[in-house]
């Protein structure tokens, strides 16, 4: 439609340049005998020529005029976009309040123990180990100590990892002679897995081969098997 527009205002244009005569090809001029058909067509001639170079120069102007129109459109859609952007509402931070209902923490226990007698350690072990060494004929806080660390290690499996990441799969052996008092920490480190409510996590105390503990394992993976006498 641009270029139907060029060539019609071209052409009126042309016509323009003679307003007064009424030159039309073929025909005798109007009101002007002494100038023929030819010299009108001549002169006709001329301007269409003057006016095709004309109309290529606004053929080839539009083009460049579009593409600055589009350049200058897609600023001003830019600009736009990003002055909405900076005037949009931003997401307002709210502060974390914390509930008046929670739960007090409970104070932590010091990380404590006596150089001199390593079995005193602080904790849930602890306690243990001296619960157990109270409630022994022959006390022992060695002995009370390992069935200890075995309990804790017990109800915490697979809950709780180490600092290394690893979990709490502990082997213990404790060696004494006949008379000893090995006995009472085994009776009281089942005792206390029983009244923890982790009664089904105390193993057999017997394995006559390494297929049977392989069976028990893929029934119960976490449990705390007490063997009274172990030989390999």
């Amino acid at each position: 439609m641009a270029t139907t527009a060029l060539c019609t205002s071209a052409i009126l244009s042309a016509q323009a340049a003679f307003p007064s005569t009424g030159i039309t090809p073929g025909r005798r001029v109007v009101g002007d005998p002494e100038r023929t058909d030819a010299k009108a067509e001549f002169e006709i001639a001329d301007s269409i020529a003057k006016t095709k170079v004309d109309l290529a120069s606004l053929l080839a102007e539009p083009a460049d005029k579009q593409r600055q129109r589009r350049e200058i459109a897609e600023e001003a859609k830019k600009a736009e976009e990003q002055k909405k952007r900076s005037e949009a509402p931003k997401p307002a931070i709210v502060p974390f309040v914390k509930p008046s209902n929670a739960r007090p923490k409970r104070a932590l226990e010091p990380a404590i123990f006596d150089e001199k007698d390593l079995t005193r350690v602080p904790g849930i072990v602890g306690r243990l180990t001296d619960w157990m060494t109270a409630a022994s004929l022959y006390p022992n806080r060695r002995l009370s100590l390992g069935a200890s660390l075995t309990t804790f290690a017990t109800v915490i499996g697979q809950r709780v990892a180490g600092p290394t990441h690893g979990s709490t799969h502990v082997y213990v052996a404790l060696l004494a002679p006949t008379a000893a008092g090995k006995q009472q920490p085994i009776d009281c480190g089942k005792e206390a897995l029983r009244e923890a409510g982790a009664a089904d996590r105390i193993g057999s105390g017997d394995f006559r081969s390494s297929v049977a503990l392989v069976n028990s394992l893929r029934v119960q993976s976490v449990f705390c098997s007490f063997i009274d006498e172990y030989s390999p």
